[in-house]
């Protein structure tokens, strides 16, 4: 309950209950009874009794206990997990929605005792992205959506060895999963796999050089595929001349990564009736 402004300077506390962790104060301004729930420790605080009482010293107990609500569950979304500055205002404002000045404040204090401390939330989440293999721009612009100060993000340190070394284990986690596509599939996938990870291009290029083709292999997934679509081709395009076939198939194989020459070859060998599509 928040008491309006009258000309009165006193409110009159006519009953105070205690139930559980909760005090339960009823008191009467201009004639009307009024309640409001505080807590104990403010209660206790301020050791308010029943009688009358400066309106303006009741309505900085009121304050006071909102503000230690607002604190007690920021601390308990700290203990949870690491929070930036950011995110436990939003979570405070959305939690408490008509003290958003009060927030703002409490946020203010729990800064400057360094309950919320962006530098070491940081810190803990680095240790975070490195195990877990993240690349540079990924960290970087992770902590710039949090809105962390500039001169932290900048603060922060990336070896070129340290992110190559990252890479090269990111890359044999995730350079089996793109397997069942052609080589240069794979080699796209897993590029972009890496960028979207945070690695620099020229990392990603690097621990490229170590993703080798099958010739075999790849020569098989290509007939497979060639096969497949010159059916389909020929099924559903029966009155158009074998050239413009030719290059529908040519053009869809094309969009799959396999290389013109290669797919050239392959249908060359159909026409001679030398294709082994085993």
């Amino acid at each position: 309950m928040q008491l309006g402004k009258t000309g009165n300077e006193y409110i009159k506390v006519t009953k105070i209950k205690v139930k559980d962790t909760k005090i339960y104060i009823e008191y009467e301004e201009e004639g009307k009874s009024e309640k409001v729930k505080i807590s104990y420790q403010t209660y206790e605080d301020h050791f308010i009794k029943e009688g009358d009482i400066l309106k303006e010293d009741f309505l900085e107990i009121l304050k006071e206990d909102k503000k230690n609500d607002i604190k007690k569950y920021i601390s308990q979304l700290l203990i949870k997990k690491p929070y930036s500055k950011k995110d436990l205002t939003a979570k405070a404002l959305d939690k408490f929605k008509n003290d958003g000045v009060l927030v703002h404040f409490v946020i203010r204090d729990l800064e400057k005792s360094k309950i919320i401390d962006d530098h070491e939330y940081v810190l803990t989440y680095m240790e975070y992205f490195t195990s877990s293999l993240y690349g540079q721009y990924y960290v970087t612009n992770f902590f710039r959506e949090k809105e962390i100060a500039s001169e932290i993000i900048e603060s922060l340190e990336f070896n070129d060895e340290e992110e190559l070394k990252k890479a090269k284990k990111y890359f044999e986690l995730i350079k089996n999963k793109y397997v069942s596509g052609n080589f240069a599939k794979q080699k796209k996938k897993i590029s972009e796999t890496m960028l979207k990870r945070g690695f620099d291009v020229e990392i990603i290029n690097e621990v490229l050089k170590s993703l080798h083709i099958n010739k075999d292999i790849e020569l098989k997934k290509l007939t497979k595929e060639y096969l497949k679509i010159k059916e389909k081709v020929l099924k559903n395009s029966e009155k158009e001349d074998k050239s413009y076939q030719k290059e529908k198939v040519i053009s869809y194989l094309v969009s799959k990564g396999y290389k013109f020459e290669e797919i050239e070859e392959l249908i060359a060998k159909d026409t001679k009736g030398e294709l082994n599509d085993d």
